[in-house]
């Protein structure tokens, strides 16, 4: 009888290992849900564009299949309803909780003169670490969409690991043949010539 009890106790431990095994992968390669607050335009000129612009670009970049999900903006707008004043940690904390969230980012976009600058901070809710400060500067109007590009890279490589991949090597050109002079570029480059 205690053989039956050894072997029924060695099953059941077996099937909460795997079981808690199971659930661990699963939860290992659960993604981050991001949620975007719109950021604080400061500038003389009215920017309102600016500012849905600039959500849209933050989740179109941020957004990574798999790793980084975007919290809907209309979830976030709800969300909005019940704050007043102005973001701060606390609130985008408060929000993020309520979104079920692993970071909230927020921040601000100035403007004065031909100087841009973003400043965002990223908090993150699980884990009640202090904020990540980011920050961006430009000259010009035209620098806007460069700027939020180096914004968003910083924050996939500092956060989310994610990368330029400068492993992956170019294959070597070649120079093409006096042959090749009349051929058009596009085919040259199918060829690899």
């Amino acid at each position: 009888m205690k053989k039956k009890t050894y072997y029924s106790t060695l099953i059941c431990v077996g099937l909460a290992w795997l079981l808690l095994a199971h659930i661990g992968y699963s939860l290992a390669g659960t993604p981050s849900k991001v949620v975007i607050l719109p950021f604080k335009i400061n500038a003389a000129e009215d920017l309102t564009y600016l500012r849905e612009g600039l959500s849209d670009m933050l989740t179109s970049r941020l957004a990574w299949e798999g790793k980084v999900i975007i919290v809907d903006k209309y979830r976030t707008q709800e969300a909005l309803k019940g704050i007043s004043g102005e973001i701060d940690e606390k609130s985008a904390r408060s929000i993020g909780e309520k979104l079920g969230a692993h970071y909230v980012l927020f921040g601000s976009l100035t403007v004065i003169g031909e100087n841009i600058s973003i400043d965002a901070r990223l908090v993150d809710i699980q884990n009640q670490a202090p904020p990540v400060t980011i920050y961006n500067q430009s000259k010009g109007m035209d620098t806007v969409m460069p700027t939020i590009n180096e914004f968003v890279t910083e924050i996939n490589q500092k956060i989310f690991g994610r990368g330029v991949d400068t492993t992956k090597e170019l294959p070597p050109l070649k120079t093409p043949s006096s042959s090749d002079i009349y051929t058009h570029p596009e085919r040259l480059l199918e060829d690899g010539s």
